[in-house]
């Protein structure tokens, strides 16, 4: 076992977990992609400003992902542009959050275009668009839509969704309602 580097979150540091060497093989490893059972997913990305620098790294230790052929990202404006330079090759961007953006995310999960969104919030900040954020996550309740809102779940969601037996069962359930 390794110990995770600490991390810095909010302007406070705080130490990871303990986590598990994993090899190229494997339930989580960059090799355990079966292309011929993964289905196509639509992942959401958003990030306050106080959140941006969190969510570039969460995906820069994801890359293998979320640069999957059959992993497609949103992301709301700046928080696109973010990711872009943080690696993720092809993202749909989308308007910020203030101008729309969160609301654009809350329709394609309504429209079931969105099969999770990870929104590394900034529970310590005010925001002006706080009603659009609120739809988001009550639209993604009322659409039984996983809603990661801090690293930590959406790490345990991203884990969660590497497997293409998970990504199956998630497409077939949500056909089956």
């Amino acid at each position: 076992m390794a110990r995770a580097p600490a991390l810095h979150a909010g302007g406070r540091e705080f130490e990871s977990p303990t986590v598990h060497q994993r090899s190229s093989k494997g339930p989580f490893g960059p090799g355990s992609f079966n292309k011929m059972q993964m289905e196509k997913i639509k992942i959401a990305l958003i990030a306050h400003d106080g959140m941006k620098a969190d969510m570039v790294s969460f995906v820069t230790k994801r890359l293998d992902f979320f640069n999957q052929e059959d992993v497609e990202i949103c992301a709301t404006g700046t928080t696109g542009k973010y990711i872009k330079f943080a690696g993720i090759e092809k993202v749909q961007s989308l308007l910020s959050g203030p101008k729309g953006g969160d609301a654009q995310i809350a329709a394609m999960v309504a429209l079931e275009e969105i099969d999770a969104v990870i929104f590394f919030r900034d529970p310590l900040d005010a925001h002006p668009h706080e009603t659009d954020i609120q739809m988001l996550m009550r639209v993604c309740d009322v659409h039984v839509v996983p809603l990661a809102t801090n690293y930590m779940s959406a790490k345990l969601l991203i884990d969660w969704f590497r497997s293409a037996e998970n990504i199956a069962y998630w497409k077939k359930r949500k056909t089956e309602d």
